[in-house]
């Protein structure tokens, strides 16, 4: 019992022990187990960041890493501010912006996925996903919107045609598909979309469902894409529970989001 208990201590010590990282970054707790890890280190565009894993929703993914074949993610040589990144997300809480920072954080995070379409998402625990794609290699689009907007009204997968409507919405212009939400629409599918002509660097697309069985709810599953050009990185936020109204902050969440990523840069 006493070599149990030792062992417990130790390992315990070692997993909380304060992991060296580069440039003498400071490495913090991270949720749910408490470990202590270093931030994960890269360069996208011309920035360098260190991102803090509480803020992490998958790993840091970088250019020239297969991160399906397990070879080649064992042979990656170990990141340094220059090593370029290819993609990576955060996960953050709609109503302060702040990631998994305590237990009640995670707790609060873990409802999610015990709740059941179309139940509400309960106030102060909406929570999005927002992911960071380096332009060039992100459907060779360029650092603006207009390029995904363009893709749309071509219409090649048949979701449209796009009409636009007579009143902006959001502040953005409003096009929705001449094609209705019924059962049969499958998930992935655009039939709804809000953009900026002014700057083309916002575009909003969102399905419209309705669920397959009686009472046969509406469903609506947002995205938020805007771009940070000195990232060359195109940015897609993802909501957790999605619903309409939570599009309508889109300029703050841009703001904050910006704001984030201010904080990971390293001068």
């Amino acid at each position: 019992m006493l070599l149990i208990i030792l062992g417990t201590v130790i390992w315990h010590r070692l997993a909380n022990a304060e992991e060296k990282c580069i440039n003498n970054l400071t490495a913090r707790v991270t949720f749910p187990f408490g470990e202590n890890k270093c931030p994960s280190v890269g360069r996208m565009g011309a920035v360098k960041l260190a991102i803090p894993q509480s803020y992490l929703f998958s790993a840091v993914h970088y250019e020239g890493v297969d991160i399906w074949n397990s070879q080649s993610v064992k042979n990656q040589a170990k990141p340094t501010f220059d090593t370029p990144i290819a993609d990576f997300s955060i996960r953050l809480r709609l109503s302060n912006f702040r990631p998994v920072e305590t237990r009640q954080d995670w707790d609060d995070y873990g409802k999610l996925g015990q709740m059941r379409f179309p139940e509400s998402v309960s106030p102060g625990n909406q929570w999005i996903y927002v992911e960071f794609l380096f332009t060039k290699d992100h459907h060779r689009c360029s650092a603006m919107m207009q390029c995904y907007f363009d893709g749309i009204m071509r219409d090649e997968p048949h979701w449209g045609p796009f009409i636009l409507q007579k009143n902006d919405e959001y502040g953005l212009n409003h096009y929705l598909s001449i094609q209705r939400p019924t059962v049969a629409v499958e998930p992935g599918q655009t039939n709804e979309f809000f953009y900026d002509p002014k700057t083309q660097a916002t575009l909003i697309t969102c399905t419209n469902s309705l669920m397959k069985v009686p009472p046969y709810s509406p469903l609506n599953f947002c995205k938020l894409n805007f771009v940070i050009p000195e990232l060359d990185a195109t940015i897609r936020v993802n909501f957790a529970k999605a619903v309409k109204d939570d599009i309508a902050g889109w300029p703050q969440i841009e703001q904050e989001v910006r704001r984030i990523v201010k904080s990971f840069a390293i001068q």
